[in-house]
């Protein structure tokens, strides 16, 4: 639960109302940062759910845009995310009881009933081993919505002897975003990790990585792909390509989690890099986090809009680390590549 002192430190400055992609787009300071501490405030001294406020909690992308401007330093993510928990335990919000059942009778949030590794078919020379100190764990969009992502990456990591579990599920990240405390599926992710063995998950969703470095309490190092393919740049020995690319900084990678420079380490080793208009900790959003892309269509398109004009004219591809950017930004016009995409595109 957030302090008071922490809500009180905010000074109405305004420097998070220049960062907001949803305050940019709607323009109410109720969809906004110091929308939202005003409603945690009034809340915390007892005032009751006022009209509209699932949308002023909902419409928020999580971005951490605010919180990393911040002169004051006030975490308005997690102030956020209590309060989608705190409404919760009131209210009932259709979405997410059809994603947390979709995920608990299916083990991801779209409901896909094929096997989680029916992305593997019909795919030639990879070899995984049954057990391993390296465990890739996928997630659900490169499973279910981006599986010529999944199956670059897996033909990189096979090289260093990478297993999978046996019954990958969610990770839970959607659900805890949107305030949901318990997901179906972690104790059992869970369970499969601590019998496995693994010193090292690795993972290309910045959400999945998140959820399984922070919440998960595991006795195992988490690292995001984009990290490893860095630290193994020689190993991996890219060719070179004569293309200039642009980099979209993930949300939850860069700011959540610092991984900034390590993508670009491997893409300046394959080709040109231009940067972004807004880059690294200043990276616009590309408008599909927090559970805005599923409730809030079309705010969410206008978010990735604005985010595609970031785009440098002679640029040829965007590459990022994120399979909901990669949808997000593809739907609104962008030809948008993952960085293990770009690493086997290089060793052609």
């Amino acid at each position: 639960m957030p302090e008071m002192i922490d809500l009180l430190s905010c000074l109405r400055c305004g420097r998070c109302r220049a960062v907001c992609p949803t305050l940019e787009s709607l323009g109410w300071e109720s969809m906004g940062p110091r929308g939202r501490i005003m409603l945690c405030l009034g809340y915390l001294e007892g005032a009751g759910w006022i009209e509209g406020v699932s949308d002023s909690l909902y419409t928020c992308t999580t971005c951490g845009a605010c919180s990393f401007i911040c002169p004051s330093g006030v975490d308005v993510d997690s102030i956020v995310e209590y309060l989608r928990r705190e409404y919760l335990k009131s209210h009932k919000d259709g979405r997410i009881e059809e994603m947390y059942e979709a995920i608990r009778i299916y083990g991801n949030p779209m409901g896909d009933t094929r096997s989680r590794w029916w992305w593997l078919e019909g795919v030639n020379g990879i070899t995984l081993r049954r057990r391993s100190d390296i465990i890739y764990f996928a997630g659900c969009l490169l499973s279910y919505r981006s599986r010529e992502v999944a199956v670059s990456t897996l033909k990189i990591l096979a090289d260093f002897g990478v297993a999978l579990l046996e019954d990958e599920r969610c990770c839970g990240s959607p659900l805890l975003r949107l305030g949901v405390e318990n997901p179906p599926t972690m104790e059992d992710n869970i369970r499969q990790i601590e019998e496995s063995g693994a010193e090292l998950i690795l993972t290309s969703c910045p959400g999945c990585y998140m959820t399984l470095k922070n919440d998960y309490n595991l006795d195992c190092s988490v690292m995001h792909t984009a990290e490893f393919f860095s630290e193994h740049l020689d190993e991996i020995d890219p060719g070179r390509l004569g293309i200039t690319v642009t980099y979209h900084d993930p949300c939850h990678l860069a700011r959540g989690e610092g991984v900034i420079e390590e993508p670009r380490a491997v893409i300046e080793r394959i080709c040109k890099l231009r940067e972004m208009k807004r880059n690294r900790e200043l990276s616009g959003c590309c408008g599909g986090g927090g559970g805005v892309r599923s409730g809030y269509h079309n705010l969410s398109r206008a978010i990735t809009v604005r985010r595609l004009e970031d785009v440098p004219p002679d640029a040829d591809l965007i590459v990022t680390t994120c399979p909901l950017c990669i949808i997000n930004l593809s739907d609104g016009g962008g030809n948008v590549i993952d960085l293990a995409q770009l690493i086997e595109r290089s060793k052609m």
